[in-house]
């Protein structure tokens, strides 16, 4: 009971979104599907793009210092046997966490399809399927977006308990990693480059 002696709002759930009335706030539990698979996949996938993102930094790092990323090099990447070959150079761990970040994204897009196509509803309008096919996959990247917030990560943690929790402190270290290895890259840069 608040103050005005009301009820408060009760607490939306996945099956009741649709046809719930919102006070405009916004419910992290609404952007996870029922069970603990959902939030799993979803820890994972926030674990693998940190990862990528470490990758992508070393990869930057033993690159430049080997002199093997260059402005012509980066336009080369642009095709696919380029990309493949670059995984035989010293540009390696640089190619691998671009395929690593491009990969996860596409992931979390599927797996932000099923929240968002329980979520669409349909409009009655001719060329129908088009349309509607449409607003699935503007609806999918938005929840995407929504799906990647702390507030969403917290509650997959809580959702999925001990290995949640373990997966977010490699999340964290893997973030922590990152920075050092981005602040420290120009130093060693310096010293193996003199």
């Amino acid at each position: 009971m608040n103050d005005a002696g009301e009820a408060p709002p009760p607490r939306m759930r996945w099956r009741s979104l649709r046809h719930a009335e919102t006070d405009g706030r916004f419910d992290p539990e609404a952007m996870l599907r029922v069970g603990w698979a959902d939030a799993l996949g979803l820890l994972v996938l926030r674990l693998s793009r940190s990862l990528g993102l470490l990758l992508l930094v070393i990869g930057m790092i033993v690159g430049f210092a080997t002199g093997a990323l260059t402005a012509q090099t980066i336009d080369e990447l642009r095709s696919p046997v380029a990309f493949l070959h670059a995984l035989v150079t010293p540009l390696a761990l640089f190619v691998i966490g671009l395929a690593v970040r491009a990969v996860v994204g596409f992931v979390a897009l599927g797996l932000a399809f099923g929240v968002a196509d329980s979520h669409y509803l349909p409009v009655a309008r001719r060329n129908r399927r088009i349309r509607g096919w449409s607003d699935r996959v503007q609806l999918c990247r938005a929840y995407r977006a929504l799906r990647w917030t702390w507030a969403v990560r917290d509650a997959a943690v809580r959702r999925t308990e001990r290995m949640g929790w373990t997966i977010a402190v490699a999340e964290q270290l893997a973030r922590v990693l990152t920075w050092v290895a981005a602040l420290s890259g120009p130093v060693l840069l310096a010293y193996v480059l003199r």
